[in-house]
């Protein structure tokens, strides 16, 4: 949990206290989270391999478009819980992400949502080696293992975010 809270004022931080700080608009704000985002996914301290910009980018996102990502954490929540897989509940929330910031209050209008579809996109490409598992029935449940094996961990086999 604290590797979560961290990833999240990861991406937080920089989105909604970086503009105020340089005196500049909204496509700042996003930036400044996009940025936070690739450093986490392309991190130089782990020879650019990182995680997958979940909750780097739940963080960017909290600043930008604070309504939906409580929608989307109620449906990340609701899918990790009823299947047990923490990346079917990513990739989902990615697709959904876009959608929901285009029905709530947020910052950024239209150029967020297509910003976001975008983004989405790519976090989804990062998950392919989840996809890959969940599609061979290997990747690991929360707590559970994957369903052909005994093992008990979240992580994946890479040693990269479970997400």
């Amino acid at each position: 949990v604290p590797v979560v809270v961290v990833d999240i004022a990861k991406g937080w931080g920089p989105t909604a206290l970086f503009p105020a700080l340089a005196g500049v608009p909204f496509p700042w704000s996003f930036a400044f989270g996009l940025a936070a985002i690739f450093g986490h996914m392309f991190s130089f301290w782990v020879s650019f391999k990182g995680g997958k910009g979940m909750a780097t980018g739940a963080g960017t996102f909290l600043a930008l478009a604070p309504t939906a990502v409580g929608a989307g954490f109620v449906i990340w929540l609701g899918i990790t819980l009823a299947t047990g897989y923490v990346s079917l509940g990513s990739i989902i929330v990615s697709a959904a992400l876009p959608p929901l910031i285009a029905f709530t209050p947020h910052e950024g209008g239209m150029t967020l949502v297509w910003l976001t579809a975008a983004l989405a996109v790519f976090i989804i490409w990062k998950h392919r080696s989840n996809i890959g598992r969940l599609r061979r029935g290997e990747e690991n449940r929360f707590g559970r293992g994957s369903r052909g094996s005994a093992a008990t961990s979240t992580g994946s086999q890479s040693g990269e975010d479970p997400a």
